[in-house]
């Protein structure tokens, strides 16, 4: 039997789990006023976009969807961004349904 080999960690690699949180960690932490534009049609800071992610999560949590997998569909938009952070945040498993697909193919999935 072959022994375990030591994994050396090279000078680049970060010294964190590369959780999706983390992608927010440095926008907050050196640029929390600085803003997400979406389509002309709204604006707000990383900050404001780290309170609504926080609030998504709340609503996961006060649904006792935490840990599950949760479908979600909808067009391009703020709501999905915040998805994709707030879903797993809360542990969860953010399953995304295709918009374009048939009502029966949606029911499928």
């Amino acid at each position: 039997m072959k022994s375990a080999e030591k994994i050396v960690v090279t000078p680049s690699a970060y010294g964190y789990p590369l959780l999706i949180k983390q992608l927010l960690h440095t926008p907050l932490a050196v640029a929390p006023e600085q803003e997400i534009i979406y389509a002309d049609k709204m604006r707000y800071t990383y900050r404001e976009f780290n309170t609504r992610v926080q609030r998504f999560g709340g609503l996961i949590e006060r649904l006792h969807l935490a840990g599950e997998t949760i479908a979600f569909i909808d067009w391009d938009s703020p709501r999905y961004l915040e998805a994709f952070f707030a879903v797993p945040m809360s542990g969860s498993v953010l399953f995304t349904v295709n918009i374009r697909l048939s009502p029966e193919q949606i029911l499928y999935t």
